[in-house]
């Protein structure tokens, strides 16, 4: 996620989709402080007139008040509020990332490998790591060591060092997807039209299309719910197949992604191949993962409700048809390297993302979710290392000192 994610951050639904591992009460506290380092918030899109009347059609189409916002990690430039500060890995490091004088707390090795974690019974004592550039590997020692390579590339390490819990690899789940692209129909173009009016925007009279070049886009979502377990997301994204045509205004494109789930299962797996490597040596990966029945019954539903708020707002935009994105498109895997209660086989960390049976070893991101999920992992994976990162320092985590994206 530190090289594509697009910022979106709702919470996990409390039903099917949080870990019941931790409870309500501290889920929201991890939860409000996870926004806080990530700078959720709610807000950032409100000055669209497109976002005001969208929502509006879609929650007269359904009858009810669904869509919201989407919880953003970012916010308005307050110097010129025509842009967004978007959040990273600086947002989160701080001055850490600053070169201050004197400091020595903390250091990006680029272009490097790490290779294998040598080990001795419950400890890790080092990472041997390779320079990409120079071709030299060299160990660096340390008396923690925290993992955070992904779903799939921390099982890989892991395999690599001949740590290789049962769970390792397995209970893989990640996000079936539905995709199209909306053209906005002159009723929703003429909705829109009038919200900008009514916000004061200024509005060309000899553009042929009444919509405010700088209104921001659309940032709404529908949440995933015991009703409908989908999580679905009307915005315009930054994927590669979203892009439009330039002989098209982008301003009457609108991209519809509906997120399903997958159910948890030890039979979808990542295997490692020891007698075959990848580009960089490391064992090669083979994938093992069918849908479910259940599965396949929820993406049905999910593409007929996608359908039903499509009709809302427009039609498809040629090429952009409604269609189901081929497997891992989400870029959302989890479950790789779950947590759990008891070493019972079925996990690999504790729930405080220590690896079982080590001291000193402990896995971070998407693959520590252990449960099915729909919405966005990023802020619960956030939340999840939070509670870990302070549990390993012996400290209480504090109160959020505000809760910008309410549950």
């Amino acid at each position: 996620m530190f090289t594509h994610w697009t910022n979106n951050t709702p919470r996990h639904c409390e039903f099917v989709e949080r870990w019941s591992g931790i409870t309500d009460e501290e889920w929201d506290l991890l939860y409000g402080y996870a926004e806080q380092l990530l700078d959720v918030h709610t807000d950032v899109f409100d000055r669209s007139a497109r976002q005001r009347a969208l929502q509006e059609a879609i929650n007269g189409r359904y009858g009810t008040d669904m869509a919201e916002p989407l919880p953003v990690a970012g916010h308005r430039r307050p110097d010129n509020e025509d842009f967004v500060c978007y959040a990273g890995c600086d947002t989160i490091l701080g001055p850490l990332v600053v070169d201050e004088p004197g400091s020595d707390r903390f250091e990006i090795l680029e272009q490097h490998l790490v290779r294998e974690l040598r080990h001795d019974g419950p400890r890790v004592h080092a990472a041997n790591v390779r320079n990409l550039l120079e071709g030299k590997t060299f160990d660096i020692e340390a008396d923690e060591f925290i993992i955070c390579g992904g779903a799939l590339l921390t099982p890989q390490l892991l395999h690599a060092s001949e740590i290789r819990p049962p769970a390792l690899g397995h209970y893989l789940t990640e996000h079936p997807l539905a995709f199209c692209q909306i053209v906005l129909s002159k009723e929703r173009v003429a909705q829109v039209a009038a919200e900008a009016e009514k916000m004061g925007m200024s509005i060309d009279e000899s553009d042929a299309i009444k919509i405010p070049v700088n209104d921001p886009q659309p940032m709404l979502c529908i949440r995933f719910s015991a009703e409908r377990q989908w999580h679905c997301q009307i915005h315009r994204d930054s994927f590669a197949y979203g892009a439009v045509p330039d002989e098209i205004d982008d301003r009457l494109i609108v991209d519809l992604r509906w997120f399903g789930r997958t159910d948890s299962n030890e039979d979808n797996y990542v295997a490692f191949e020891d007698d075959y490597s990848d580009v960089f040596g490391m064992p090669q990966p083979t994938f093992h993962f069918t849908l479910s029945e259940d599965d396949r019954i929820r993406a049905r539903d999910m593409m007929d409700d996608m359908l039903v708020c499509a009709r809302a707002l427009g039609g498809f935009l040629p090429g952009s048809e409604p269609k189901f994105m081929p497997a891992g498109a989400a870029l959302h895997f989890m479950g790789g390297h779950r947590m759990g209660l008891e070493d019972d086989g079925e996990s690999v960390t504790d729930d405080y993302s220590r690896v079982w049976g080590f001291e000193n070893l402990r896995l971070g991101g998407n693959g520590q979710i252990p449960t099915s999920t729909a919405s966005n992992p990023s802020l619960t994976s956030v939340a999840i290392a939070v509670r870990s990162a302070y549990q390993l320092a012996d400290r209480d985590v504090p109160p959020a000192q505000r809760v910008a994206a309410p549950a």
